[in-house]
């Protein structure tokens, strides 16, 4: 059960980030800040009950590696073709990472692509700029289930 409290976090955070990315098109800081301290007590929490089931330095390595994996492939659309993803979205997928790390953040960024493909795709309409945050938060509880309820361990 204990596995579950910071995924039912962030996924309200990010419920409430979905409502402002799709009434104003912005991810509010606030936000992002609560995220980042919710990950920063749940990994506080872990160490300190002696939950942590590996080291604590490989677990600082592994997010560290997740945030900056999703901010370097947030990065690369905009390097490439001049058009990027939002701040806001950038920030929510690094903070993201701290807490899933570089695998588990890799699942999530593709899932939420595949999620807004699929969207732009059903509306039949070439957007640049949709609303984000409901389809990373679509992956985030996708990611959730798959590996915190259902038994699918990766590396």
């Amino acid at each position: 059960m204990i596995n579950l409290l910071l995924p039912i976090a962030n996924a309200a955070f990010l419920a409430a980030a979905s409502y402002f990315d799709i009434k104003k098109r912005i991810i509010p800081n606030k936000i992002v800040i609560f995220m980042l301290i919710a990950c920063m007590l749940y990994a506080d929490f872990l160490i300190l009950s002696g939950l942590l089931s590996e080291n604590v330095m490989m677990h600082l390595f592994k997010a560290v590696a997740g945030a900056g994996i999703a901010l370097i492939f947030m990065m690369i659309p905009g390097m490439v073709t001049g058009k990027s993803f939002g701040a806001g979205d950038k920030k929510a997928f690094a903070v993201l990472g701290l807490s899933l790390g570089p695998w588990r953040v890799t699942v999530l960024m593709g899932l939420a692509m595949v999620s807004a493909a699929m969207f732009i795709f059903l509306k039949g309409k070439n957007k640049d700029n949709i609303a984000m945050a409901p389809h990373i938060l679509i992956a985030y509880i996708s990611v959730a289930v798959i590996f915190e309820v259902l038994p699918v361990k990766i590396i």
